[in-house]
């Protein structure tokens, strides 16, 4: 609006030669820099635009325009560096960044295939429509990459031969448990249809973890611009792309953990019970030192974690205050624990409790062929070193604990990973850790019996 000598309070607007009509405003806290918002082709639409700019900067929802510019790939790279991750953490995202958000994707729409790229893209170009076709690209390529590790896998020469000498010893066939085998039975296996019974088992679920985990990243990147004032909005709004309707995993049952346990070499069976017992995560399990340990009061003090192999720090922090925990072990894994204390471990408060023959840190890939060895022992190909965390909490909620039982027992920082393991409602954790006591002596009993 002009004031009384004819001058507008706010912006400017100007025929062009063309007769359109130029507006331009000012740039808030530029120093009276100002800058077109375009030309119109009536006054009247000269002074509406002109309205509506004045209004979002009256309003706080103004944008400057030149803001956003940045691209998504410079800007996802800075705020990955500086989120504060811990090391796995900042690998895991460092690599979701390389190889979803920088990379070029490609995806068939229509019989046409379209190349998608964000990493190169300005943060106020990306709309919602880009995202949901990366997504798309992302799941499609994620799932393609699972399902050729889940073929190459089956078709390894290890598989292939455990799956012969399974289906001689069937057969009546002598073979060796060991070395070559020969080419006759291989050739009556595969006459048997042998490899094509190696075509593996594909979930629906193939490689949606990895898709979840890019969009978790590439949302949380786009919130961040959004709190900076780079975007208006987030356009990541794909509702339930960030997570993965995952299939029920079977927990072990206190047979299975007796058998693979024993197929453990001794330097390892006690971690097997305390970790299933204790729902403690693999990496605190093996930062765990001597004096973590109360033989009084049987429980154990959780307050760090085994860093990656490559690190070049041993431990670090557990992965959030809640993980700082002391937890109460059923007396089955306390006396296992007490057992390997004795024989394998220093006697120096500060010594690991599980090392290495060598005395060394126990990283995954060190007890992971003996672990395959076991699971394998115990009928539980399917059981990874991780799903004895998901047995802690399954034999737990069995047992009577509660919700926040569960939290406190496996270091949660929230409620929605104990809610699946529940079953009734209780409290005390030493309650939970005694009734896993009665459990494993119920079932102990049972198989004596049948």
């Amino acid at each position: 609006m002009p004031n009384r000598k004819g001058r507008r309070l706010f912006g400017s607007i100007r025929q062009e030669a063309s007769g359109r009509w130029m507006v331009r405003v000012p740039i808030p806290d530029s120093g009276g820099k100002t800058r077109s918002i375009g030309t119109f082709a009536t006054k009247r639409a000269a002074e509406d635009a002109l309205a509506i700019e004045h209004g979002s900067i009256a309003t706080g929802t103004w944008v400057d325009p030149n803001r956003g510019s940045e691209l998504l790939g410079q800007y996802a790279a800075t705020f990955v560096a500086t989120n504060g991750y811990r090391e796995r953490s900042l690998a895991l995202n460092e690599r979701l960044l390389a190889e979803w958000i920088d990379t070029t994707h490609f995806l068939t729409v229509g019989g046409s295939r379209h190349a998608i790229g964000l990493g190169m893209r300005s943060l106020s170009s990306l709309t919602t429509q880009d995202i949901r076709l990366w997504h798309a690209a992302v799941t499609a390529e994620s799932r393609r990459r699972a399902v050729q590790r889940l073929e190459r896998t089956a078709k390894h020469p290890k598989a292939v031969n455990k799956a012969v000498r399974a289906w001689a010893q069937g057969a009546g066939i002598a073979v060796a448990a060991t070395g070559r085998i020969p080419t006759t039975v291989l050739s009556k296996w595969e006459a048997a249809g042998g490899r094509k019974a190696l075509a593996p088992d594909i979930p629906p679920t193939a490689g949606a973890t990895e898709a979840a985990q890019a969009y978790r990243l590439l949302h949380a990147v786009l919130a961040r611009a959004r709190r900076d004032g780079l975007i208006k909005e987030n356009p990541a709004a794909i509702e339930g792309a960030g997570s993965v309707a995952t299939l029920e995993r079977r927990p072990a049952s206190i047979p299975e953990l007796r058998v693979a346990a024993g197929a453990m070499t001794a330097r390892y069976r006690a971690a097997v019970w305390v970790a299933a017992m204790t729902s403690i995560r693999s990496g605190e399990l093996f930062a765990l030192r001597r004096s973590d340990w109360d033989p009084q009061r049987h429980t154990l003090r959780i307050e760090r974690s085994v860093e990656l192999e490559t690190s070049d720090d041993d431990f670090g922090q557990v992965k959030a205050s809640a993980s700082l925990r002391t937890v109460v072990v059923p007396k089955i894994a306390a006396t296992a624990l007490e057992e390997h204390l004795e024989q394998f471990t220093a006697k120096a408060p500060r010594s690991l409790i599980f090392t290495t023959s060598t005395g060394g840190i126990v990283y995954p890939s060190r007890v992971g062929k003996q672990w395959a060895r076991a699971r394998s022992a115990a009928g539980r190909e399917d059981l990874h070193w991780h799903d004895l965390r998901h047995t802690g909490q399954s034999l737990a909620a069995a047992a009577g604990a509660g919700i926040k039982d569960l939290q406190a027992r496996a270091g949660h920082s929230t409620t929605t990973a104990a809610i699946r393991y529940l079953h009734q409602v209780q409290d005390s954790d030493r309650r939970v850790a005694t009734a896993l006591d009665e459990l494993v002596a119920r079932e102990d009993q049972s198989g004596e019996d049948s």
